[in-house]
């Protein structure tokens, strides 16, 4: 399994924050990631004391979530800092 790899563009505001309006990622990486985690789903996977799980239907992107998710990783990164 290969992932496609490329740095997601982020912009910042004036007071150096991230401007999550500006956060883009091409077409290109969304089908790559979207094609790897659909391959996984579409097979059945036993999964340990949780039993066997059927084959799962497609994803499909969400610019929301990945925002969502920028922001939600930053947050944290921003608590580890803050711990050291």
């Amino acid at each position: 399994m290969t992932l496609v790899t490329e740095t997601v563009e982020t912009g910042s505001s004036n007071n150096g924050s991230l401007d999550l309006n500006s956060v883009t990622i091409s077409d290109e990486l969304k089908e790559s990631y979207l094609k790897v985690i659909n391959d996984i789903r579409a097979e059945g996977r036993e999964c340990g004391k949780y039993g066997y799980f059927e084959p799962a239907p497609a994803l499909e992107w969400n610019d929301k979530l990945l925002k969502l998710h920028i922001c939600i990783v930053g947050i944290w990164l921003t608590q580890i800092v803050s711990l050291t």
